[in-house]
């Protein structure tokens, strides 16, 4: 057994929140575990007696709470002081990320400097405290200098990045797009909206198509095709199977555990979408959310056998079409619930090496959401696991929800809220600006990111996640609308 134990700060945060805490190995993966708290200590049990990094919802002082991780820890007797072993994972993980790029020739800026040098003399002086308060203290001051600092460090790179593929021209390969809403006859979205945009994601639900079993209604999905094609957008459709029960159609679940009628259904679906549109999309998801949870009494290896099958069908019908899969929760937290066994990368990885003809793997963010979503992490977090999806070898397809608020939305069954304990102060439209314009820039900055999809195109009538529209219900522009819309001008500019 693998044991790991730390002494918690004074305010440690919720139970809940601590009891999410796993460990990961080198690849980031989560490994199964306990986790127990008595007396001020946190333990972590694991089958597994090697060393890792744990990873853990820490609350900061300033910052919100923040999913950080300590450096690689060895298993010993005595516990280790949580919030410093944090500021020393976190301080490391900033300078050794300032150094990566270094090499590959990016400068520094003076605030930048300011917080390397902050993060270092307050790691040190943790270090040395003798008091416990002292070096919660300094512990603080040392992981909020760093996250301060990586943002800026992440945003330099995003820029100069930006800058050398404009050069290049070599941008016009990534695709900023919409999704475009069910909704689009009955609530129509303002003209200026799509300005910043180059593409528009179709999604259409199954029971939409699909309102009973064998019988087709395609009048939602052709008015979100004209509706692209009105606007220019170059049209993708998926996903065609959202493994989410609210996403699935009510007939659907007479089947629930009949593995061999559900693939059926599901391959009718696939057939009859694909020969519609044939010629006119270049884009598919087949299947989003992927061993992401137990649904219709699928086990994870027949998810995974559906997801096969529909890819080849797929391909037989259309043999040049880019074809992708997609993972919500991308980090893998759900591996340390116990609830699946197969992480995100891991799967992605087998998927795309199974000779399948998968094209692309897409990534669903919505941070600081409740689950489908993500909790709170930095924008190095989110830099080095995309860097850590590239490696599987294929195009990445992100999409992204960002809140502007966090009030319930109980207008829709199955909706995702935002966590109004999770975000360092009032989640408003202006945060939903500052947050959403960081992760959108590093995200397109990647040269292996191929499209970035905005998830909630109105509050209005929201598919998943809540206030993270671009408009307001009564369809007036949020600042994150105007400033999408210069951004994808800027994108498409020449050098």
């Amino acid at each position: 057994m693998g044991l790991l134990k730390f002494r918690l700060p004074a305010d440690p945060g919720p139970e809940t929140e601590l009891k999410r805490a796993y460990v990961v190995g080198l690849d980031r993966s989560p490994t199964r575990g306990t986790v127990e708290i008595r007396q001020g200590i946190l333990s972590v049990n694991r089958q597994e007696p090697e060393s890792g990094r744990l990873v853990i919802p820490f609350t900061t002082r300033r910052l919100g709470r923040l999913v950080l991780s300590t450096a690689t820890l060895a298993e010993r007797a005595q516990p280790y002081d949580l919030a410093l072993e944090l500021a020393r994972g976190t301080v490391n993980d900033l300078l050794n990320q300032n150094a990566e790029w270094e090499a590959l020739g990016l400068q520094r800026t003076g605030p930048l400097n300011e917080h390397l040098k902050a993060s270092r003399h307050f790691l040190s002086k943790a270090v040395t405290a003798n008091l416990a308060a002292d070096v919660e203290t300094f512990a603080n001051l040392a992981i909020e200098n760093a996250i301060e600092g990586g943002r800026i460090l992440a945003g330099l790179y995003a820029q100069e990045v930006t800058q050398r593929r404009r050069e290049l021209k070599s941008l016009s390969g990534t695709s900023l797009a919409l999704e475009v809403p069910e909704t689009i006859l009955s609530s129509p979205l303002p003209s200026t909206i799509t300005k910043g945009f180059t593409g528009g994601r179709v999604h259409c639900q199954w029971g939409t198509v699909v309102p009973d079993s064998g019988r087709f209604n395609w009048n939602v999905l052709d008015a979100q095709m004209d509706w692209c094609a009105e606007r220019n957008l170059t049209p993708s459709i998926g996903p065609l199977i959202d493994l989410r029960p609210h996403a699935l159609p009510d007939w659907l679940w007479l089947w629930q555990g009949d593995f061999d009628a559900i693939v059926d259904q599901a391959t009718e679906l696939t057939q009859a979408t694909l020969e519609r549109y044939r010629g006119k999309i270049s884009t598919w998801q087949l299947v989003h959310r992927v061993c992401s949870s137990k649904i219709l009494g699928l086990s994870e290896e027949e998810q995974i056998r559906l997801t096969a099958r529909l890819v080849q069908v797929a391909r037989q019908i259309e043999p040049r079409a880019h074809l992708i899969v997609g993972f919500d929760r991308p980090w893998g937290d759900r591996l340390a619930t116990g609830n699946t066994t197969l992480g995100p990368l891991h799967l992605a990885d087998a998927l795309a090496h199974a000779d399948l003809g998968l094209s692309g793997i897409a990534l669903e963010f919505a941070p600081g959401y409740q689950a489908p979503g993500s909790p709170l992490r930095e924008l190095l977090e989110f830099s080095r696991l995309l860097d850590l999806y590239s490696l599987i070898g294929l195009p990445l397809h992100i999409s992204l929800a960002i809140p502007s608020s966090t009030e319930p939305d109980t207008t829709v069954a199955g909706l995702a809220s935002a966590d109004p304990t999770a975000w360092p102060e009032p989640v408003d439209e202006s945060l939903q600006w500052s947050w959403a314009k960081n992760w959108l820039e590093l995200a397109v900055a990647k040269p292996f990111v191929k499209s970035v999809t905005w998830l909630e195109a109105s509050d209005a009538n929201p598919r998943l996640y809540t206030h993270s529209g671009l408009v307001r219900p009564d369809g007036s522009p949020k600042p994150l609308s105007t400033w999408v819309e210069g951004f994808g001008l800027r994108l498409r500019a020449g050098p």
